[in-house]
C-alpha cells in the first residue's frame, strides 16, 4: 500500500485538486468587470414623401405595400431559419455541458492562467491572466457555436438567396401593384410609360459605379437582371450589424473581439458579425448544479440572441436583407 500511495496521490491532484482550482480562477475571471459594447438595432425608416398629385401619392402607396409584402416575405423565411437554428441548440449545449468539455476548461484554466500571468509581467501590453481566461474560452465557445448551430458556409449561402428572392418578390408585387394604379385612374399606356419614365432611382454595383433606373425599366420583366448588381453589393454587408444580447456578462466586450479571430479561422465573412456572443455563465458550483440550473438560463440567452439576429438581419437598413429594397426606393421617393 505504501508503495502505491504517490500514484493514489497523483490521481487525486490530476482529478480532483486541479480541475477544482480551474473552477476557482474561472469563477476569479468572470467577476471581473467589462463593460459590454451593445450597439441597438436600427430599424427602417420610409423617408417623408412631398404629397404632390393623386398620381404621386397612388404611387408612394403602391411603393409602400411592396415593401410590406416583401418584408413578410422575408420574415417569414428567416422565421423558417431561425427555427432550424433553434433545434440545434440543444445539441450544442449537450458539447458545452457535456462532462468531458466541463473538465477540459477546467483543466486548461490554471495553465492559462499561468501562462498569460508571465507573458503579461515580461510584457504588460499582453492582456491579464483573467482576460486571457475569458478571451481564450469564448473564443472556443463562439467556434463551436458556429459550427454546430450556424453553419456559416451554408447560412451565408441562404442569406444570398434569400436577398435575390426577396428582391424578385418586391419587383413582382411592385409591378402588380403599379398596374393597378395606371387601371384605377384610366391612364393610357403611352401617357403612363412617359410617368414612370419620368421617375428613376440610382443603383451601386460592387465596384461603387452609380447607374441610373427608371421606374420603367424596374417594374419590367427584366427588373431584376437590372437590380442585380445592386443585390450582389448588399449581400456582401449581410449581417454587417447584430448586437450582442448578453448585457452584463464579463464576456460581452470580449466577444466582438475573439469573433474577428473566430471569422478567420472559419473562413467566412457572416461569423464576425453574427458570433458576438459571450458565455452566460462559468462553472462555480459541482457539475449536476450546474447542469441543471444554468442549462435553461443559456438556452433562454441563446434563444433571444438568435431572435436579435434574425431582426438585425431584416431590418438593419444598411446591412439587412431589405437593404438592396431602401436603396431602391429611396431613389424612387426622391425622383417625385
Amino acid at each position: 500500500m505504501r508503495s502505491l500511495q504517490p500514484f493514489i496521490w497523483g490521481a487525486i491532484i490530476l482529478v480532483v485538486i486541479i480541475p477544482l482550482v480551474g473552477k476557482a480562477l474561472l469563477f476569479y475571471s468572470s467577476t471581473t468587470p467589462v463593460q459590454p459594447n451593445i450597439q441597438p438595432l436600427t430599424e427602417v425608416m420610409v423617408p417623408a414623401i412631398p404629397r404632390r398629385a393623386n398620381l404621386d401619392k397612388a404611387l408612394v402607396d403602391a411603393v409602400q405595400t411592396a415593401h410590406q409584402s416583401a418584408q413578410e416575405f422575408a420574415k417569414a423565411e428567416l422565421d423558417d431559419w431561425e427555427i432550424q437554428l433553434e433545434g440545434r441548440v440543444d445539441h450544442f449545449l449537450d458539447w458545452y455541458f457535456g462532462y468531458l468539455n466541463q473538465k477540459k476548461m477546467e483543466f486548461m484554466t490554471p495553465l492559462v492562467w499561468v501562462s498569460s500571468a508571465a507573458i503579461h509581467t515580461v510584457n504588460p501590453n499582453q492582456m491579464k491572466a483573467s482576460e486571457a481566461v475569458i478571451t481564450r474560452f469564448t473564443g472556443e465557445f463562439q467556434k463551436q457555436f458556429a459550427k454546430q448551430v450556424l453553419v456559416p458556409q451554408t447560412a451565408q449561402i441562404r442569406l444570398e438567396n434569400l436577398t435575390t428572392e426577396t428582391v424578385n418578390h418586391y419587383l413582382l408585387a411592385l409591378r402588380q401593384n403599379m398596374d393597378q394604379v395606371q387601371v384605377k385612374y384610366r391612364i393610357p399606356q403611352g401617357q403612363w410609360e412617359r410617368y414612370l419614365s419620368d421617375i428613376s432611382t440610382t443603383i451601386q454595383d460592387t465596384e461603387g459605379n452609380l447607374s441610373n433606373l427608371s421606374l420603367k425599366m424596374l417594374v419590367g420583366g427584366s427588373g431584376y437582371l437590372l437590380t442585380k448588381p445592386l443585390v450582389l453589393a448588399t449581400v456582401g454587408k449581410i449581417g454587417g450589424k447584430v448586437s450582442s444580447k448578453f448585457a452584463g456578462t464579463a464576456a460581452a466586450k470580449l466577444a466582438a473581439k475573439t469573433g474577428g479571430t473566430v471569422a478567420a479561422e472559419l473562413s467566412t465573412s457572416l461569423v464576425d458579425p453574427i458570433v458576438g456572443v459571450g458565455i452566460l455563465i462559468w462553472d462555480i458550483w459541482d457539475y449536476q448544479h450546474t447542469v441543471e440550473l444554468e442549462r435553461p438560463l443559456l438556452k433562454a440567452n441563446l434563444m433571444d440572441y438568435l431572435q436579435g439576429v434574425e431582426q438585425s438581419l431584416l431590418n438593419d437598413p444598411e446591412t439587412g436583407v431589405l437593404s438592396a429594397i431602401g436603396q431602391l426606393e429611396q431613389g424612387i421617393f426622391q425622383s417625385l
